[in-house]
């Protein structure tokens, strides 16, 4: 007989197969733990699920100090490729924007944070956005994809409402609108920008980091640079105290023939 050690590993490598962990909860008592431990260690909230979640978690509490990684999923534009189906979505959206916090209010304990925001109305994610960084304060880690604000102190200020974070990633992060006033890091920040297409936030970005202290540690940038200002925003970053920490730079050439874009990596 082995050891349940050995079984615990074993369920160890399963981490990222639901369909495998949920027949392991079931097939023996004692790997229950193990199994649950994976298994509800992240979860995802969007508007056709987050009724269910809400209910289990209400019916179950035991489960809730075990979620530690949040994804709030919006949807894409094929999910609202009619009349009909985009107002079922958008409706549905509401719903999960004016409901949200019973579900963060029931775990607290949240560590990570992704939010992909894809075709959400912008009244839509700010409610989300609001409810979020009120009720999750314990968010060490924030991933931001696909989300697009009003202005860049509307960034800055979700940012900054986070006390306990620690790491940010911004996957196609966007502003309407670049804004002087901006809040203030009260914490070390790493920072990733794994895509950022329009130069002017790039420039409102790395200016903004540099005006904080401590100062955050830049590990991944995405930069366009087949503009002059693309290389003086390159050139800006490099040359600052920022330089220092980037591990991984992409830098992105686009020349465009007709409507047929090329890309240089």
């Amino acid at each position: 007989m082995l050891v349940q050690e050995i079984f615990d590993v074993i369920i160890d490598f399963l981490h990222n197969d639901k369909m495998a962990l949920a027949t392991c909860s079931l097939t023996c008592l004692t790997w229950v733990p193990a199994a649950r431990f994976h298994l509800f260690y992240e979860v995802t909230a969007h508007s056709e699920t987050f009724p269910l979640l809400v209910k289990l978690l209400e019916t179950s509490p035991h489960i809730r100090s075990m979620i530690k990684s949040l994804v709030v999923q919006g949807r894409d534009s094929q999910q609202r490729n009619t009349p009909a189906r985009r107002r079922q979505s958008n409706s549905a959206d509401i719903v999960l924007a004016s409901k949200l916090a019973m579900l963060t209010t029931l775990i607290p304990d949240v560590k990570f944070l992704r939010i992909s925001a894809v075709d959400w109305e912008l009244f839509i994610l700010e409610n989300i956005l609001h409810v979020l960084a009120r009720t999750l304060s314990c968010v060490a880690h924030l991933d931001l994809e696909r989300v697009k604000l009003r202005t860049f102190s509307h960034f800055t200020s979700l940012i900054c409402s986070f006390p306990k974070l620690r790491q940010l990633s911004l996957d196609g992060i966007s502003w309407d609108a670049n804004s002087t006033s901006a809040s203030v890091l009260i914490q070390p920040l790493a920072v990733d920008v794994s895509y950022l297409r329009n130069v002017g936030h790039a420039r409102c970005l790395i200016g903004w980091l540099l005006a904080q202290d401590p100062e955050p540690e830049v590990r991944t940038f995405f930069m366009q640079v087949g503009l002059d200002e693309g290389y003086d925003v390159g050139r800006r970053l490099l040359q600052s105290a920022l330089g220092a920490s980037v591990q991984r730079l992409h830098l992105s050439l686009e020349k465009f023939t007709g409507n047929h874009p090329m890309q240089s990596k």
